[in-house]
């Protein structure tokens, strides 16, 4: 069921704060999603994000949202996993939750395989979650949909629904939307923007693990230009200080993303022994 009355812009942005601390809680889908916070205090902006273009230029994504959302339908961010995508998201959330220009809604696209018989989920999840009927607000909406690729089935269906949702809406709506392939968005693509989250630079990855503690081993560091291993990496490093002397565990040598993960699932499975 859609609500039929309008909400107010105050009440709306409201709703998106709720739902931002309902998903960043200690149980929620996106509580881990800053894993640096627990290793250098107040590193939740460490890393600037920056994307690249078809020019090969080299812009903070921040700028990109400032400057250039305003002029297009929409921004399309891709990336492999591990490269910062749900966490650039999230930033822009919370910017946009300080700015207070759009109201910020932020959807995990893995959700439309639940509803696929659907044909317009977006629109009624935008209605469940933040108690916004699109037809009748009257401000600007700037959606945030995480995870195209998630997608596994209908695809097609998934982007017919959001090239209606921008011709319907466009006056007051903005999509930023993102994926691990181009491919997958190429009929988007011509309505939308479209850049690449680029990998970390070695001085980045050397300054972090230095202000974290961590021994920079120079063979280890091409596998570190992701947020993701990066961080994963340091954490390991404290959490095996601690375990090792306690119990015995076989980690394997960081050289791959594979032990990487490996290590860290073995990390938490050892606290949680001790916890």
């Amino acid at each position: 069921k859609v609500d039929t009355e309008p909400v107010s812009f105050a009440a709306a942005r409201e709703e998106a704060k709720k739902y931002y601390d309902v998903l960043r809680n200690e149980h929620g889908r996106l509580a881990g999603i800053h894993v640096d916070e627990g290793i250098i205090p107040n590193a939740v902006r460490y890393f600037d994000t920056f994307v690249g273009t078809e020019d090969d230029e080299k812009i903070k994504l921040t700028d990109i949202v400032e400057k250039e959302l305003k002029d297009v339908k929409g921004i399309a961010l891709i990336g492999e996993g591990g490269s910062g995508k749900t966490t650039a998201l999230l930033r822009i959330w919370e910017d946009e939750l300080k700015r207070g220009e759009y109201v910020p809604v932020y959807m995990p696209l893995n959700e439309y395989n639940s509803f696929k018989s659907l044909d317009n989920f977006i629109e009624l999840y935008l209605n469940d979650r933040y108690h916004i009927n699109i037809k009748n607000a009257p401000y600007k909406i700037l959606m945030l949909l995480d995870g195209f690729n998630e997608i596994t089935e209908q695809q097609d269906k998934a982007v017919k629904e959001i090239k209606t949702l921008l011709i319907q809406y466009g006056t007051k709506l903005k999509i930023m939307i993102t994926s691990r392939r181009e491919q997958e968005l190429s009929s988007l693509l011509t309505v939308m923007s479209h850049y690449i989250l680029l990998p970390l630079d070695e001085k980045a990855v050397v300054d972090y693990l230095n202000k974290a503690g961590v021994p920079v081993e120079e063979k280890i560091l091409p596998v570190l230009i992701t947020p993701m291993m990066l961080t994963l990496y340091t954490s390991n490093c404290f959490i095996q200080d601690e375990i090792k002397p306690k119990l015995s565990l076989q980690f394997m040598t960081a050289d791959s993303k594979a032990a990487i993960i490996y290590n860290y699932l073995l990390c938490q499975l050892g606290k949680l022994f001790l916890d």
